[in-house]
């Protein structure tokens, strides 16, 4: 099978999202930095009414639940790796990504990648990676380089199957739309 046979062989979708990346030397150069999933609370439960004498305590306990979260989530991008290059991601799958950089990457090199998806904003993925082809784009500035991931926790592999499958339900009900 071919390269352009393989690349393709899986389910994938656009993910325009800028995507920040090391060079690794070697694989056991890579430390994974671990981002505990953090769960938003829609609705923050107010105490019973046992314990809520009135409405202030109410409103205190639910400022105190956002700030633990705030603390919760500035303390993890203080404390995020330091990337050196960045790129923009044009496609992803469950097993990798399409991205296009303008530095020179050989086929071959090891990367750590910081992956954010959109419907997750507030954590970033970090994943090791290697390059699996390069092709030149004549329409846009720099390359198409294909990353095969190598080492991806299974919570971040789900969330990105979970973007996949949304993004392909928004494009069936938009056909749908349009057909009617």
């Amino acid at each position: 099978m071919s390269a352009n046979n393989e690349r393709r062989g899986e389910i994938r979708a656009a993910l325009p999202v800028q995507l920040r990346f090391n060079l690794l030397s070697t694989l056991d150069a890579y430390i994974r930095f671990y981002s505990p999933r953090l769960d938003i609370p829609d609705a923050l439960e107010p105490p019973s009414d046992a314990e809520a004498r009135n409405e202030l305590e109410v409103q205190l306990h639910r400022i105190e639940a956002k700030l633990d979260f705030v603390i919760t989530l500035l303390a993890d991008k203080i404390s995020r790796k330091d990337y050196h290059y960045q790129g923009v991601v044009l496609d992803v799958s469950e097993h990798g990504l399409r991205m296009l950089t303008t530095g020179e990457i050989p086929e071959g090199t090891l990367v750590e990648l910081g992956l954010t998806l959109p419907h997750q904003p507030h954590r970033t993925m970090d994943i090791a990676g290697q390059v699996i082809w390069l092709e030149e784009r004549e329409r846009e500035a720099g390359k198409a380089i294909g990353i095969n991931f190598l080492d991806i926790l299974p919570e971040d592999q789900d969330a990105i199957v979970h973007y996949i499958f949304q993004k392909q339900r928004e494009e069936i009900r938009r056909q749908r739309e349009q057909e009617y």
